[in-house]
């Protein structure tokens, strides 16, 4: 018989970090502190959303007149990379505010 390597056991192995990277797993008492934010910096996050949706309403009324296919499936395309950049934003916005507020509210 041959020597076989002892089974792994199941799941992700020691070390294995994919689930940050992804974010699924991912919750804000586990947010490396790379460098501080500034909310001030994302103080414009609420009027890059609204042009994201102003390019949502575009595309959308421009999509309505294509016929060919292709120009369809560029348009759905468009559509679902918008919305999942407004959820992005949307999320860090309230991330940012929920920070602020644990920020204010701490004594020190």
């Amino acid at each position: 018989m041959t020597n076989l390597p002892p089974k792994r056991p199941r799941g992700a192995q020691p070390g294995n970090l994919n689930a940050f990277k992804h974010g699924r797993y991912l919750t804000s008492d586990h947010l490396p502190e790379f460098m501080p934010l500034d909310p001030a910096h994302f103080s414009d996050l609420g009027k890059y959303i609204a042009m994201i949706k102003k390019f949502m309403q575009f595309t959308y009324n421009e999509g309505m007149n294509s016929t060919h296919p292709q120009e369809v499936r560029d348009t759905l395309h468009l559509l679902s990379l918008a919305g999942l950049s407004i959820s992005r934003l949307a999320n860090l916005q309230r991330r940012l505010k929920r920070q602020s507020a644990k920020a204010s509210s701490s004594p020190e």
